[in-house]
Order: C-alpha cells, then structure tokens, then sequence
C-alpha cells in the first residue's frame, strides 16, 4: 500500500512542476525608448500600455513606481503600487518599461521542469521496487 502511494505521487511530481512554472511564466522588462513627449502620446492613445499591465514608470522628479494598471486617462495612469492605489500623472512620466512575458523561454522552462521530474520519478521506482 504504502509503495503505490509514492509510486502515484512520483508520476504526478512532473505533471505539478509544470504546471507551477507555466503558471510563473518568464517575464522581462523593455525599455520604451522615446523621447518624454513622444512617451507621452504613446500612453494617452493606449498604444504602450492598457489595463492590466505590469509596468515601471520614472517621473520627473527622479521616482519610479512599479504599477498593475487598473486605470488610464488622458492625465493620469492608475494602478496599484505595493498593494496600494497609486497615481501617476502622465505629464510627469520621463520613462517606461513593460513586463512582456518570453513565451519560448517559458516552454523550455516547463519542457525542462517535465523532463526533471521524469528523471526524478524514474528514478524513485527504481528505488522502490528495488528496495
């Protein structure tokens, strides 16, 4: 009894893992690079970022704020900061980068956590059914 408890929880170990880094997801930061009035625009029309967006903005006066957008307008972006509303007026915004998800880094991410936790469940039924 005890053997086919390990044994079922070895073939799940992979199909777990992948699911746990597919839901992580390998993200990176891009740089926008625009002059702070072309920025600007970019934000007001929609076409740098909508809601739902995971951004960092850099004002003015030297702060940059780490933002889930929930808001935008033709004045402002509104989001959440370090779970707190944040609003950044875009007149004060000098530069901008976006996450964007790496789809191909995230599928050899989970192609490899598959093949680790196959190995590995490979190798815990050889230990068992030789023990």
């Amino acid at each position: 009894m005890v053997t086919g408890g390990v044994r079922r929880s070895s073939f799940l170990l992979g199909p777990l893992l992948a699911v746990a880094l597919a839901g992580s997801g390998c993200t990176t930061l891009q740089s926008t690079q625009l002059p702070p009035d072309e920025l600007r625009d970019g934000i007001r029309s929609g076409s740098l970022i909508k809601t739902g967006d995971e951004i960092s903005v850099v004002t003015t006066d030297g702060r940059e704020y780490l933002l889930d957008v929930r808001g935008l307008d033709r004045e402002a972006i509104r989001g959440l900061s370090g779970g707190e509303e944040a609003v950044v007026a875009i007149d004060d915004v000098v530069a901008l980068r976006t996450h964007q998800t790496e789809s191909v880094r995230t599928t050899y991410a989970v192609l490899g956590g598959i093949g680790a936790g196959g190995i590995g469940g490979f190798f815990l039924l050889l230990v068992i059914l030789c023990a």
